[in-house]
């Protein structure tokens, strides 16, 4: 290459990569800047559809569907179409346990090795001290040091595989004395609400909960109805049971979730608190002057969902069929649209009825 042709290639070469970084400085730029709604949010995330159900505190509820794709198309989402939920079940699970506390059936500190008595037969004889009040607010002690059981590539995914290796292994930590997120916890109350009630999980968590109508709340998808998630297998979604496999809407979960938040036991302070937050009885807890907010969000391949509810029975759920990179902080955003929808709902004159269930 002559001297000429190469000062020709950097002449045309220099101006090309600063145009690149110039492109790339202002993307990052322009994510760095607070999203100004929840269609933005969902923009950045390139998520294309999304349902937003509020329940005010006067038991009404306001229907919102988000479709950013152009055209229509049998993907886009209505107000009755069923999502997967993810963790979105875990107040959902919680909810039934805390209705058997309330029927005298256990209690929170009852340990699990009554109705699990596989607990002895660990290697770690701390299994015998965890309770159900340990499984609720993450604080079991259960080892996740090696991933999390569920969705280890050398264990069945689900529920049952979750157990069984855990079970294998002693406990990180003494029960109580730390938090750490726990799908096998979960997992473990599903299993106890079975044994207790004589009922597979999903009949008696319908039951107790006071669900009727048909397709309201499933566990995994229903086949005949529309339904979000498409990357999850109906049996990928069945075996992750009371730790994230229910299906439903949005309206449903708000009204489940409007009802629920008014149980004063949720808020029980945990013995490992987690900086402006902590675990209480199935949601995460964010204490605000006398009151309290409660937050839980889900996610998997290929979907979303969130929810923020409190004690005057209000609350809001959103679900999509799209994962962000950074659930933590996009949940974070996420809380804060709902919170918008909510005040702006309480201030409607006028909203459609509650849905039964």
């Amino acid at each position: 290459m002559s001297k000429q042709t190469g000062a020709y290639v950097r002449w045309l070469t220099l101006p090309l990569l600063a145009g690149i970084a110039t492109l790339l400085w202002w993307q990052r730029y322009q994510e760095s800047l607070p999203p100004e709604s929840l269609e933005m949010l969902m923009q950045r995330e390139q998520i294309p559809n999304a349902v937003i159900a509020v329940r005010t505190a006067k038991g009404t509820t306001r229907l919102r569907v988000i479709n950013r794709l152009a055209a229509p198309s049998e993907d886009q989402a209505t107000t009755s179409t069923q999502w997967p939920i993810a963790s979105l079940s875990k107040p959902i699970t919680a909810s039934v346990v805390r209705h058997l506390i309330a029927q005298g059936a256990l209690s929170l500190d009852t340990p699990a090795i009554t109705w699990l008595p596989e607990l002895a037969k660990t290697p770690d004889p701390r299994y015998a001290h965890i309770t159900i009040r340990h499984l609720l607010q993450h604080t079991s002690g259960l080892d996740q040091s090696r991933g999390d059981p569920m969705f280890r590539a050398d264990v069945p995914i689900g529920c049952a595989g979750a157990i069984a290796v855990s079970l294998k292994h002693k406990l990180r930590a003494p029960p109580g004395s730390r938090m750490q997120y726990s799908n096998t916890g979960y997992c473990m109350l599903g299993e106890i609400i079975a044994r207790i009630t004589g009922e597979s999980y999903e009949t008696a968590t319908r039951r107790v909960l006071g669900v009727k109508r048909p397709g309201t709340l499933l566990l995994g998808p229903d086949a005949a109805s529309a339904q979000q998630g498409k990357d999850l297998s109906a049996n990928f979604a069945r075996s992750l049971g009371a730790a994230g496999g229910w299906f439903s809407s949005a309206a449903t979960l708000a009204t489940l979730y409007a009802l629920d938040a008014r149980d004063a036991s949720i808020p029980t302070l945990t013995t490992a608190p987690h900086g402006d937050w902590y675990y209480g009885l199935g949601w995460r807890v964010w204490p605000k002057g006398q009151t309290y907010r409660l937050t839980h969000f889900g996610d998997l391949p290929g979907m979303f969902a969130a929810a923020v509810a409190y004690p005057d029975g209000s609350s809001a759920v959103v679900l999509m069929d799209g994962r962000a990179k950074d659930a933590e902080t996009f949940a974070t955003a996420v809380y804060y649209f709902l919170e918008l929808e909510l005040t702006q709902a309480q201030n409607e004159p006028s909203l459609a009825d509650e849905p039964p269930l």
